[in-house]
Order: structure tokens, then sequence, then C-alpha cells
């Protein structure tokens, strides 16, 4: 772990208005653990807001892994996770479709008329 406490300690450029993640935290050992902290958070930014974390993420030089005060991370990939306190579940059963049964009827009709086809065809050959 020992390379990843010396790039711990490095001091790197970052954007305004951020922070590294890795220097807020607080570690009890000392810097018993600073490679394993490190390690996980590596230059991980923390950002106030959403909007100045994607403006700091998609940075015109660099890319960089950013989480928001509120929870939202956006990963150096640019795929953008999490933030919100509410946990929404099971909308799919809320979902309702408005379909006449006649006309499932009738594509169901189309359906089995075109695989009725599809073996003549091939049984034909």
């Amino acid at each position: 772990m020992e390379p990843y406490a010396a790039k711990a300690r490095d001091l790197i450029d970052i954007p305004p208005n951020s922070h590294r993640l890795y220097d807020l935290v607080k570690q009890r050992d000392g810097s018993k653990y600073s490679g394993a902290f490190y390690y996980a958070l590596r230059d991980t930014l923390v950002a106030p807001s959403t909007d100045l974390a994607k403006k700091i993420a998609y940075g015109k030089t660099k890319r960089w892994r950013v989480v928001t005060l509120d929870g939202v991370m956006i990963d150096i990939s640019g795929t953008m996770a999490g933030g919100g306190n509410t946990v929404i579940k099971g909308l799919m059963s809320k979902v309702t479709c408005d379909i006449d049964p006649k006309e499932v009827d009738k594509m169901s009709d189309e359906i089995n008329n075109d695989q009725r086809r599809l073996e003549e065809i091939s049984t034909d050959k």
C-alpha cells in the first residue's frame, strides 16, 4: 500500500470550488491506513452541487470522478449515479396499458398465420 500512501501525499491541482475527498477524511490512526484510503478514494473530488459536479467531471483539460454533497456520483467514464433521498420502487405494478382485447386477439391470429406460412415454406424446400 506504500505506493498509494505516497500518491496520497501528492499535491494535485484541483478545480475551484471543489475538494479532494481523501483530504476530507479524518483518519484516527494517523497515516497508518492512508494507502488503503487513497486506494479506495483516489482523486475523487467533492462538489457542492450537481451542476458544478458536471462541469468539473467533464472538464476541458481533465476528467474527474466527482461526488456531490447530496450523493450524486459522476465517474470518470461519465456515468452518473445516486442522489436523492426517496427510494422509488414498485412502479412497474402501476403501469397500465389500454389495448383492446379484440386487437390482441387479432395480433395473435396474425402471428399464428405467419407461423403456419413459415412452416409451409420450410417443409416445401
